[in-house]
């Protein structure tokens, strides 16, 4: 088969990783679970949500289905095939990296109970 550079340059990592793939996914097991794999991708970025969680939800519906590791396995080697990645160079020291997810921290007054929310590192702007 001949892909001219316009071709594959329109595919998605994932697509592209599957033509040259040897091994074809055929299972309807795995395909019923892949297709599940874009809402669990948004789900896990919602506060509280695991995959553990997104397991349970799934061996509802799907009780002959894949066992949790199994599950956990597939889903990052799908999310790692669709992920592109980039090196980046820096001075040490340089820049500062943080991670602002998470929920909120809070000061709790102790006579009265009130909370304050606070930020750990707050917006410079």
């Amino acid at each position: 088969m001949w892909l001219s550079y316009r071709d594959i340059s329109n595919l998605t990592d994932s697509k592209l990783s599957e033509l040259f793939s040897s091994r074809k996914r055929n299972c309807q097991k795995y395909k019923k679970l892949e297709a599940k794999f874009p809402y669990f991708a948004k789900e896990l970025k919602r506060k509280r949500v695991t995959l553990k969680l997104l397991w349970e939800e799934y061996i509802v519906d799907n009780p002959d289905g894949y066992s949790y590791p199994r599950l956990t396995w597939h889903y990052r080697v799908w999310r790692q095939a669709d992920k592109a990645t980039m090196h980046m160079e820096h001075k040490a020291g340089d820049k500062t990296f943080v991670d602002f997810l998470g929920e909120t921290l809070f000061i709790v007054d102790r006579k009265t109970g009130e909370r304050t929310e606070v930020e750990v590192f707050p917006d410079f702007r």
